[in-house]
């Protein structure tokens, strides 16, 4: 599986919003912060996260260097790849050529032609391309929120751990070094790999005050990958690999979702007037029918000895949204009716989060759908098990 992630946007892009001037450390009433992973923000005489924005600053000379008609030198793009930031986007999402040569289509005037040639054949990179034009555009806000971070970066990191470790039971003391957050420009979206958070600029400077929720669920993310057990010999085909990898994400991203998306989709959050936001929770909403249809893949998928990649394409399609809906349905059903405590046992491993959801579940007055004792059987030679 690939690292987990927030991986939102990466879907659908979401709409300009109304930038905040303030970074809010407010804690949100209810939220439970267990002693041993508070600790690390509260023993700690430094902030949990180092911020660093040597990406950006790379970022603007290679663009100010493609504006005025050169392309840029061998040196400013090795040096900009070798950042914290683009160098965990290169080695995990986006390969190198494109987002150079996205780049060079954005701001190089002798790539226009191919810029509409681009729009004419409806590229994917175009998405990167755009997203730079715009970023640019609103250069000036951006550094200014940029070193508006920098002054309050600890604040806002001692808050945002003290949201993940919410929904985090195990300690996080142990970790001595910093968690890095580099902010480099991809899309309006953030992830959070097994060595560092990528923060895009544009994206920070539309959650304003919100951003401590989405650093928060990228912190968990991080906090997670020290736990997260490994897949078996069993999980080497490509239908067992997607299988794996939705599992993964309803466990990983259900949880980290409960930090953030009260606040920003749901009731007066900022992003929930959003077609965006209403997507997700229209997908919330019919939860109970996905699960159905996942648990009927998974048992297709148990059964089947040849021909089985497009069962495994199915499964990636019945968890919409990289599987965050359903793994927010999923993980608010454990936590309301079993408590967090059960929840966040077993935070590593997703088949502990099916078998909490089925006692949930069961116990729940609603009669809902669980996964077949075939299913969880299954998923279980998928995972190493302890």
């Amino acid at each position: 599986m690939k690292p987990s992630r927030c991986g939102l946007a990466s879907v659908a892009f979401v709409a300009t919003m109304v930038f905040a001037a303030t970074v809010a450390v407010a804690q949100p009433a209810g939220v439970a912060e267990p002693a041993g992973c508070q600790s690390l923000a509260s023993e700690q005489r430094t902030a949990p996260h180092a911020f660093e924005f040597g990406d950006m600053e790379r970022l603007w000379g290679v663009i100010d260097q493609a504006k005025s008609g050169a392309d840029p030198a061998p040196e400013q793009w090795r040096s900009l790849a070798s950042g914290p930031g683009y160098a965990s986007l290169i080695k995990e999402e986006i390969p190198q050529d494109v987002l150079f040569e996205s780049i060079r289509v954005a701001f190089l005037p002798s790539r226009r032609a191919q810029k509409l040639q681009w729009q004419d054949q409806d590229k994917p990179a175009l998405r990167l391309v755009d997203h730079f034009i715009e970023l640019d555009g609103k250069r000036r806000a951006v550094s200014l929120f940029m070193a508006q971070l920098n002054r309050e970066q600890a604040a806002l990191s001692q808050r945002a751990m003290a949201l993940a470790c919410g929904y985090f039971a195990q300690s996080a003391a142990a970790h001595k070094r910093r968690y890095i957050v580099a902010f480099a420009a991809f899309q309006k979206d953030a992830r959070g790999y097994s060595d560092s958070i990528v923060m895009d600029p544009l994206f920070a400077l539309e959650a304003g005050d919100n951003l401590v929720y989405w650093l928060a669920h990228e912190t968990h993310h991080y906090l997670r990958h020290a736990s997260a057990v490994t897949t078996t010999s069993a999980a080497k085909s490509a239908a067992a690999q997607s299988l794996t990898w939705v599992l993964q994400q309803l466990q990983s991203e259900g949880i980290a979702d409960q930090i953030d998306k009260p606040h920003t989709f749901f009731g007066s959050g900022y992003m929930a007037q959003s077609k965006f936001a209403e997507f997700f929770r229209a997908e919330a909403a019919i939860a109970p029918e996905r699960i159905v249809q996942l648990d009927a893949l998974m048992r297709e998928l148990a059964d089947c000895e040849r021909d089985c990649d497009g069962i495994g394409e199915r499964i990636r399609g019945a968890a919409k949204l990289a599987g965050h809906p359903l793994g927010y349905y999923m993980a608010g059903v454990i936590e309301r009716t079993l408590g967090r405590t059960a929840l966040l046992d077993g935070i590593g491993n997703p088949v502990r989060f099916l078998m909490a959801y089925n006692r949930a579940a069961i116990k729940d007055a609603r009669q809902l759908p669980v996964f077949s004792d075939r299913s969880l059987a299954y998923a279980s030679r998928l995972f190493a098990q302890p």
